[in-house]
């Protein structure tokens, strides 16, 4: 939903070492990206992967509330 409502998305991947996930995707829109701001993603969102690439979460915005993938 966040690429479709995004004019110039970008995607940023880093690798975790975290129990559920192994990797988070951040999504972020050019037109509200600001590199000399402190608060990052304010309008971006995240989803984090498991080793097989499932979703495991996601995330919309800096202090957005984490929403567990449905089984």
């Amino acid at each position: 939903m966040y690429l479709d409502w995004a004019k110039y998305p970008i995607t940023e991947t880093e690798q975790v070492d975290s129990p559920q996930a192994a990797y988070i995707v951040r999504f972020q829109d050019l037109r509200y990206y600001d590199p000399d701001q402190t608060r990052r993603g304010l309008l971006g969102a995240s989803v984090e992967l498991d080793r097989n690439l499932n979703v495991v979460g996601a995330r919309f915005g800096s202090r957005g509330r984490w929403v567990p993938a449905k089984p």
